[in-house]
C-alpha cells in the first residue's frame, strides 16, 4: 500500500521534489520509479483527476501501479481493461474495489487502485502551517456536539434509552479498572445506518452536561470538520479529533482542522485531575474498520488507558458493527486487558400513535410499513420526511465483497437463524444493514432487498420492494402475501445449501437442488392451481432437480396465493405445493386438487398446528410453525405481531 508522509513543516521549503512527493502520498522509493509525467499526474487532486480523458486515466493508472512495483505485464493488462470500458476521469473517481474486480482486474492491482482512488476523495492537505496544540489551548467547557438538523422534536423512545445510558455511565464513572474485576466496560450503541445513533449520542451529551458531567463529543461519520488526512495514523486522528473538540478557538473548517497536531502526553496532562469525563465517539466503526487492524492496537490501548481504566472517566461509542477485529482492539481482546462492551438499548417502538406523531408525513404510516423498517423511529422518519434520503444510495455507499454462492448461503443462514457464526467473514461488510440485540442479528427488511439484488436474487428484491406500496392497501392482505412469498423463495434457495424447512413439504430423501426458479405468472393463467401448473409445464427448464416458485402477482385465485413445484428430473412427476394467506383466522372454502397439497398461513393462527375438519389436501400450521418458517428477520412480520 502507499505510505503517505504529510509533514510539510518537516520539509525544507526549497525542497520542491520532496514536497511534491509528499503531496502525491509516495515514499522516496516509489517516487523514484516514476517518469516526470507520472509524477505530475500523481500530484493532481480529485478535481483534476476527475477531468482526465480516457488516455489520461490510462497514464494515471500506469503511474499508480508503477509506483507500487507492479510489472509491465500487470499494468498493461489493467490499462487494456480500462481502455475497453472507456473509463474517463469522471468515472475513475467513483470506482471501488468491487467495481474494479467485476470488470476483471485482479485483486492485487485492484486493491492498490481502489486505495488510491479513495485517497483522492479525502480533502487535500492544506497549505496552512501546522499547529501543535498545547494544554493552554484546551478547555473542557469548549466541547459542543453537532447541531440537531432535520429531526423531530420527540423521537419515539429516545428519552428512556438515553436515561438508561446515563445510568450506565454514572455506575461506571467511579470505577477504576485496577480495582475492578471484571474490567470497566465501554457503553456501545450499535445499529444499522440511519438507526438513530448520532441522535442518541447528541441527546446523551445534553443529559450529561445537565447533570454536571464533562462530555467530549467526537465523530468520524463525515459530517463534521474531522476527516482523515492521507497517511494519517488512526491514533493521531483520534488525538486530533479530541484536541479539536477541546480547543477554545476551533478551526474554521476541515482544511484548518487537518493542520492540528496533538500528542498523548498533552491530552493526558490536560485531563489529569479532572473528573466526570465522558468521551462520546460517533461511528467508531469508520475509524476501526473491520479489516485494517495493524495500527488499531495502540488506539485501543490509548482509549482504554485514558477513558476506561481511570476513575472519573468513561467511554460511549456508536457503531454499525458490534463485533469486528477493530472493536476487539478497543476491548483489548488477546492483549490481557480483555473486556466486553455494554450494549445499550436503541429506540424502537411498535406504538403506531407515537410513530405517526413524529411528523405530518408520518401520519399515514401503516403497521406493515413499521415492520418493513424494523420499528426504528429514525429510519421511518428519514424515509417519510427527508426526500433526499435514499435507501439505495445508503446501500451503495458501503464497501462490499464480490457476490458469491458462499456469501448468499451465509446471508440466508443469518437471515433465518439470527446467529453470527462467522465474525470475520465477507458477510460482515453488511452489518450496517442489520439490528443486533439480545445476541440475535435481525436483517432490516428495507435493506435486505438490496442485499438480495446484489447477490443476484433480483426477483426477490423486486418482491421485497413492493411491500411498502402493498402495505398502503390496509386490510387487503397483499402485504402479508408478499412477506410469505419472500420467505418461501428464500427458504427454497436455502434448500440448495442446507436441509429444507419442513413446511416446504419436499421429499424426505432428495438429491441436491440444481436450481431455484422464481416466476410471476400471467394473470390469465392464475384462475386455478391446475392453470398455473399447465403454464409452468410449457416453460423451458434447463437444470434438474429444481424448485419453481410461482407467484400469481396478487391476482385473485380460487385456492392458493403462491405455489411451488419440485421436479427431480425430466421424467419425474411434478410435486405441487401451495399456500393460502389470510390476515385473520379464516379457513379455505375449497379442497386442493387431487395430488396437490397446500397450507393455510393465518395471520392470527392458533399457537399449535390443527387439522382441517372438512377440507382435503390442506394443513393448518400453528403460529409457532409459521414464525419458525419466517425466521429471525421476518418473525416480526407475522400479522399477529403487527402493532395496532
Amino acid at each position: 500500500s502507499m505510505e503517505v508522509t504529510l509533514k510539510r513543516d518537516s520539509l525544507n521549503a526549497s525542497d520542491e521534489p520532496a514536497f511534491k512527493r509528499a503531496r502525491a502520498g509516495l515514499t522516496a522509493k516509489q517516487w523514484a520509479r516514476l517518469t516526470e509525467n507520472h509524477q505530475a499526474l500523481l500530484t493532481k487532486g480529485f478535481a483534476d483527476v476527475e477531468e482526465l480523458s480516457k488516455e489520461g486515466v490510462q497514464e494515471w493508472v500506469d503511474g499508480v501501479l508503477t509506483a507500487c512495483g507492479h510489472d509491465a505485464d500487470d499494468i498493461s493488462e489493467v490499462v487494456e481493461i480500462l481502455k475497453k470500458q472507456k473509463v474517463t476521469g469522471s468515472a475513475l473517481v467513483h470506482l471501488t474495489l468491487e467495481k474494479l474486480m467485476v470488470v476483471g482486474i485482479k485483486l492485487g492491482p485492484a486493491e492498490v487502485l481502489a486505495a488510491r482512488i479513495a485517497a483522492l476523495r479525502v480533502p487535500p492537505v492544506p497549505a496552512f502551517p501546522r499547529r501543535t496544540v498545547k494544554v493552554d489551548d484546551l478547555d473542557i467547557d469548549a466541547c459542543v456536539r453537532p447541531p440537531d438538523g432535520d429531526r423531530p422534536k420527540d423521537f419515539v423512545c429516545l428519552d428512556e434509552c438515553v436515561n438508561a445510558c446515563v445510568k450506565v455511565v454514572e455506575e461506571n464513572l467511579p470505577k477504576e479498572t485496577m480495582a475492578t474485576n471484571p474490567r470497566v466496560p465501554p457503553a456501545m450503541l450499535s445499529r444499522c445506518m440511519r438507526g438513530g445513533k448520532t441522535t442518541m449520542l447528541c441527546k446523551l451529551f445534553d443529559k450529561l452536561k445537565e447533570s454536571g458531567k464533562n462530555p467530549i463529543f467526537i465523530s468520524f461519520n463525515g459530517d463534521t470538520i474531522i476527516h482523515k488526512a492521507p497517511g494519517e495514523e488512526p491514533l493521531n486522528l483520534v488525538l486530533r479529533a479530541i484536541a479539536v473538540a477541546l480547543m477554545k478557538e476551533k478551526p474554521a473548517n476541515s482544511d484548518v482542522a487537518m493542520t492540528v497536531q496533538c500528542d498523548k502526553s498533552t491530552l493526558n496532562k490536560f485531563l489529569e485531575g479532572k473528573g466526570n469525563i465522558v468521551l462520546l465517539i460517533d461511528e467508531l466503526n469508520v475509524l476501526l474498520k473491520p479489516s485494517d487492524t495493524e495500527k488499531y492496537e495502540e488506539v485501543g490501548r490509548f482509549l482504554r488507558e485514558s477513558f476506561l481504566d481511570p476513575s472519573g472517566r468513561h467511554l460511549v461509542f456508536s457503531t454499525h458493527i458490534s463485533a469486528s477485529a477493530g472493536i476487539d482492539q478497543l476491548l483489548g481482546k488477546g492483549s490481557g486487558s480483555s473486556r466486553t462492551a455494554t450494549s445499550m438499548k436503541m429506540p424502537m417502538s411498535s406504538e403506531m400513535k407515537k410513530l405517526r406523531a413524529m411528523h405530518s408525513e408520518c401520519a399515514a404510516l401503516t403497521p406493515c410499513e413499521a415492520v418493513y423498517y424494523s420499528y426504528i423511529p429514525s429510519l421511518i422518519f428519514s424515509v417519510k420526511t427527508q426526500h433526499s434520503f435514499n435507501l439505495r444510495d445508503r446501500f451503495e455507499s458501503i464497501s462490499k465483497p464480490p457476490p458469491s454462492t458462499e456469501l448468499l448461503a451465509t446471508f440466508l443462514k443469518e437471515f433465518f437463524g439470527g446467529t453470527r457464526d462467522d465474525l470475520s467473514g465477507a458477510i460482515r461488510a453488511f452489518d450496517s444493514l442489520t439490528e443486533f440485540s439480545a445476541g440475535k442479528v435481525h436483517w432490516v427488511l428495507a435493506y435486505a432487498g438490496f442485499v438480495c439484488d446484489y447477490l443476484g436474487e433480483h426477483k426477490i428484491a423486486k418482491w421485497i420492494s413492493e411491500i411498502p406500496s402493498l402495505a398502503l392497501r390496509v386490510e387487503s392482505g397483499q402485504d402479508w402475501e408478499a412477506i410469505v412469498i419472500v420467505a418461501l423463495a428464500l427458504r427454497c434457495i436455502q434448500a440448495k445449501f442446507d436441509e429444507p424447512h419442513e413446511l416446504l413439504m419436499l421429499p424426505a430423501v432428495m438429491p441436491k437442488l440444481a436450481d431455484v426458479v422464481l416466476r410471476d405468472v400471467p394473470t390469465e393463467h392464475c384462475g386455478r392451481p391446475a392453470d398455473m401448473l399447465e403454464w409452468w409445464k410449457a416453460q423451458a427448464v434447463e437444470r434438474h432437480p429444481y424448485i419453481a416458485v410461482l407467484s400469481p402477482a396478487y391476482a385473485k385465485m380460487a385456492v392458493v396465493d403462491v405455489m411451488w413445484v419440485y421436479r427431480k428430473s425430466e421424467s419425474s412427476e411434478h410435486i405441487v405445493r401451495g399456500i393460502q394467506d389470510k390476515l385473520s383466522d379464516d379457513l379455505p372454502n375449497k379442497d386442493m386438487p387431487v395430488g396437490m397439497r397446500a397450507m393455510l398461513f393465518r395471520g392470527k393462527a392458533p399457537c399449535s398446528t390443527t387439522s382441517p375438519a372438512k377440507r382435503l389436501g390442506w394443513s393448518y400450521p400453528g403460529s409457532e410453525q409459521i414464525c419458525d418458517f419466517l425466521g429471525e428477520s421476518l418473525r416480526s412480520s407475522y400479522p399477529a405481531h403487527w402493532p395496532t
